[in-house]
C-alpha cells in the first residue's frame, strides 16, 4: 500500500509539474506565426495519463498491451518506470536503465501526414535538448535524437510503431536520459548528476521533458493544419534543428545499423523539410538518409 501511495504521488507531482512549467515555457520566433496558446491546446494529449511504476520489463510493452485492451486508451499516454529490467534500443541492443534515470514510455496515435511524420522522433530529442539546457546542460542532438554532451551520450530515444488488429497505428517512443542513474563503465555516457554535482528530481525533470514534448507535438499539429490549408508559411522544424543540433556540417559513417559496419561516409550538407538527412560522399553523389544511424567522425 506505501508503495502504490508513493507511485499515485509521482503521478500527481508530475502532472502538477507539467502545468507549473507549462506557465513558463518559451515559444522561438521560428514560429511566431502560430499562436502559443494554439500550439498548447494541440499538445495538452501529451501525458494526459501518466502511468507510474517501481519496476517494469519494458514500458513500451506496457503501453502495447494497453492499447490491444482498453477502446478508451488515451493518446499521449506515458509510462514511467522507476528500473526497468529488460530495456532495448534499436535492434534489441540491451539497455541498462537502473534506479535514478527517467525511463519513459509514450503511445501517440499516428494521424502525421507523409511530409512531417519524420519530424516526431527529432522533436523529442528538440524536448530532450531544452529540458537538460534548463537544467544547466547544454547538450546538442545528433540526428535522430541522440543527445550528447561533449561527446558523452546523455538521453536516447527509440520510436517503434504498432498496428493493432482495427488496423489503427501508433508510435511508442521510449525515452531514456540519465538523471540520477548510475552508468557502468566504459560506456560513452554521461548524468545530469555527474555534470551538476547534485541530485534532481526524477519528477521535476520528467514535468519538464513532458511540457516542452506538449510544445513540440503541438506545433507539429497547428503547422499540419497549416499545410493542409495550403498557407504560405514556413516549415520551422529544419531551422530548429539548426538550433537544437550540431549534426550539420559533421563529417559522418552512416548504416542502418552502424554496429554491423558502415554503408557509407559523406559531409553533412543540410536537413530536408521531412526531416531527411542530406550527405554528400567524397565522390560527390548526395544521399538522403531518412533513416539509421550515424557516427561523427
Amino acid at each position: 500500500m506505501a508503495q502504490l501511495k508513493r507511485l499515485f504521488s509521482l503521478e500527481s507531482q508530475i502532472s502538477q509539474g507539467i502545468t507549473r512549467e507549462l506557465l513558463n515555457l518559451s515559444f522561438h520566433p521560428l514560429y511566431s506565426f502560430i499562436p502559443s496558446d494554439e500550439i498548447l491546446r494541440r499538445g495538452a494529449e501529451i501525458a494526459q495519463q501518466i502511468y507510474c511504476f517501481e519496476k517494469l520489463p519494458r514500458a513500451m510493452d506496457f503501453l502495447r498491451q494497453r492499447i490491444g485492451e482498453s477502446t478508451k486508451f488515451k493518446n499521449g499516454t506515458v509510462a514511467i518506470a522507476l528500473e526497468m529490467t529488460g530495456a532495448k534500443g534499436r535492434f534489441t541492443r540491451s539497455w541498462f536503465a537502473p534506479r535514478g534515470g527517467l525511463w519513459l514510455s509514450m503511445a501517440v496515435y499516428d494521424s502525421f501526414l507523409p511530409e512531417t511524420r519524420g519530424w516526431l522522433p527529432i522533436l523529442v530529442g528538440f524536448s530532450l535538448v531544452e529540458t537538460v539546457t534548463s537544467f544547466g546542460v547544454p547538450a546538442r542532438q545528433k540526428w535522430v535524437n541522440d543527445v550528447l554532451f561533449q561527446g558523452k551520450k546523455l538521453a536516447g530515444v527509440l520510436v517503434e510503431q504498432e498496428v493493432q488488429v482495427s488496423h489503427e497505428r501508433w508510435f511508442l517512443i521510449g525515452v531514456g536520459l540519465n538523471v540520477n542513474n548510475f552508468l557502468l563503465p566504459g560506456l560513452a555516457g554521461i548524468s545530469l548528476k555527474e555534470r551538476l554535482g547534485k541530485e534532481l528530481s526524477l519528477a521535476e525533470v520528467a514535468a519538464c521533458f513532458l511540457a516542452h514534448l506538449r510544445k513540440y507535438y503541438g506545433l507539429l499539429l497547428a503547422y499540419e493544419k497549416r499545410f493542409l490549408q495550403e498557407e504560405d508559411i514556413p516549415n520551422p522544424f529544419p531551422a530548429l534543428f539548426y538550433e537544437f543540433s550540431d549534426t550539420i556540417g559533421r563529417y559522418v559513417a552512416f548504416a542502418e545499423d552502424i554496429t554491423q559496419g558502415e554503408e557509407g561516409r559523406g559531409l553533412v550538407k543540410e536537413i530536408d523539410p521531412r526531416g531527411r538527412l542530406i550527405i554528400t560522399t567524397s565522390s560527390g553523389e548526395e544521399i538522403i538518409l531518412s533513416s539509421g544511424e550515424i557516427l561523427y567522425i
